[in-house]
């Protein structure tokens, strides 16, 4: 048997209460990845949040498929730039440690 960490379909559109053809118009779209086992689809935990901000920006502030794909990809890059920010910023902090510490 396979085990996939995630939620249906039909169970996060009942808890959202949304209908499953907007959560199927993000996945169609790319925006959101699934698992299918059988016929039943799988959003895989890592997705879930990503899906619920989905909702948020279309729902709430009535953003279309293409500009959820930009806010993505923005949020993606900006996320990756403040990793690297506190690599650095731990780079950093030894430096200076070594630096105290040689006296």
């Amino acid at each position: 048997m396979i085990k996939i960490s995630g939620i249906t379909l039909e169970t996060f559109c009942e808890f959202h209460q949304v209908k499953h053809q907007q959560v199927r118009a993000f996945i169609d779209f790319g925006l959101v990845e699934i698992k299918r086992v059988e016929e039943v689809i799988i959003i895989p935990e890592e997705q879930v949040e990503h899906l619920e901000r989905c909702l948020r920006l279309a729902n709430e502030l009535g953003v279309n498929l293409e500009g959820m794909e930009v806010i993505n990809n923005m949020r993606t890059k900006m996320l990756r730039m403040q990793r690297e920010l506190d690599r650095l910023a731990h780079l950093s902090d030894e430096s200076i440690e070594i630096f105290i510490e040689g006296d």
